[in-house]
């Protein structure tokens, strides 16, 4: 869904996936490695391992930077949309977020069906 409409990865880029669901591994691009895990989890450990072997990561910095960077326009982008309750006169789903986002704690679990897969749509 992060593909910047399918500009990334570009022809040839070897891939990691890392999914709680199998059915997700493989489904959209052909990977290098297919992991099973929690993200957060998974990544915490992939950083332990690149410490322990002292991998330098010097040569990604300027990729890094720009992905923060694109990170953080994102982010007050939908800081700006989030603001207003309606959008074309309908429920806008990311001041629903917004205001969920202040209720719910780390422990919270929020399970959600696009509209498009209801009975009757």
């Amino acid at each position: 869904m992060g593909t910047d409409v399918f500009k990334y990865p570009r022809k040839g880029t070897r891939i990691v996936h890392i999914d709680l669901d199998p059915n997700s591994l493989g489904r959209t691009y052909r990977e290098e490695l297919s992991i099973v895990a929690d993200s957060g989890a998974a990544l915490t450990m992939l950083r332990e391992a690149a410490v322990a072997a002292r991998v330098n990561g010097s040569r990604w910095a300027g990729w890094t930077k720009q992905v923060q960077g694109s990170v953080a326009s994102w982010l007050q982008d939908l800081e700006r949309v989030s603001r207003d309750p309606l959008h074309e006169g309908r429920l806008n789903p990311y001041h629903l977020m917004r205001l969920l986002n202040q209720h719910i704690g780390g422990d919270d679990l929020l399970v959600a069906t696009p509209a498009t897969w209801l009975p009757g749509r």
